[in-house]
C-alpha cells in the first residue's frame, strides 16, 4: 500500500497574535473556519494567510529609517490647492472569527491590504476633508477634526470586512511650505500680541477706577 511521507513542507505555522486562514489555491476554495495558533497541516495547493487579532500600528512616513525605506508620507491639498504633507499612524486588528470575509474581499495578506487598500482609503479620507479646509484651519483648530473626520469613514468602509480600524492619527507636524508656515506664525504672534494689549487696557482701567 502506498503511504503519504509529511515532510515540513506539509505544515504551516500561525504565529502568537495571528489568525490563519487557509485557501485551496487548486479550487480556490476558503475555509470559513480561523486557524488558531500552532502548527496545520498544509498539502500541496494549499497555503495559510495570517491575519492580526492583537492591535498592530503601522506608520506611513518620509523617514527612511522608519518601516519602510521610501518616503511613504501622506500628500493631500487645502481648499485653495496648496500642497501639504503629513505622517499617518493607523493601529488595527481583524475579527478572529469572521477573517476569512477579510481575504475573499482582498485575497492577498495583511502587509499588501495596508500598503494597498488601506492605504488608499485613509489617503481618500483624508484628501476629501483636507479640501474643504484652508490651511490656517488644517494646521490649527481643524487638525484633530481633519484626522477624526478621516478615521470615521475608514471605519465605516472596512467594518462589513471585519478590518477593525482602532484609530487614525498624524505621527507628526503637518508639513506645510516654509514660507505659509512664517505668515501663519506671525499671524499667531499677532493675534496674541492683540489679546496681551487688550488685557493690559482691560487692568489699566480697573486700577484706574
Amino acid at each position: 500500500a502506498l503511504r503519504q511521507v509529511l515532510t515540513p513542507e506539509n505544515f504551516a505555522r500561525v504565529q502568537p497574535g495571528n489568525v490563519g486562514i487557509e485557501v485551496n489555491n487548486i479550487v480556490g476554495g476558503v475555509a470559513s473556519q480561523s486557524l488558531g495558533v500552532g502548527w496545520h497541516f498544509a498539502p500541496p495547493g494549499t497555503h495559510i494567510y495570517e491575519y492580526p487579532v492583537f492591535t498592530r500600528t503601522y506608520t506611513w512616513t518620509a523617514s527612511s529609517t522608519e518601516q519602510s525605506a521610501i518616503d511613504e508620507s501622506f500628500n493631500f491639498q487645502d481648499k485653495n490647492g496648496l500642497s501639504l504633507k503629513a505622517d499617518v499612524a493607523v493601529s488595527y486588528h481583524v475579527d478572529p472569527v469572521r477573517a476569512s470575509i477579510l481575504f475573499q474581499r482582498y485575497r492577498t495578506d495583511m502587509d499588501q491590504i495596508i500598503a494597498g487598500p488601506l492605504r488608499n482609503a485613509i489617503r481618500n479620507a483624508i484628501v476629501e476633508r483636507a479640501a474643504q479646509l484652508g490651511v490656517e484651519d488644517i494646521y490649527g483648530p481643524h487638525k484633530s477634526e481633519l484626522i477624526a473626520t478621516a478615521q470615521r469613514r475608514v471605519q465605516v468602509f472596512f467594518a462589513p470586512v471585519v478590518l477593525q480600524v482602532e484609530q487614525i492619527y498624524w505621527a507628526g507636524n503637518i508639513g506645510v511650505p516654509p514660507q505659509v508656515l512664517e505668515q501663519i506664525n506671525a499671524k499667531i504672534a499677532n493675534e496674541q500680541a492683540a489679546l496681551a494689549a487688550q488685557a493690559n487696557v482691560a487692568t489699566a482701567n480697573a486700577n484706574a477706577d
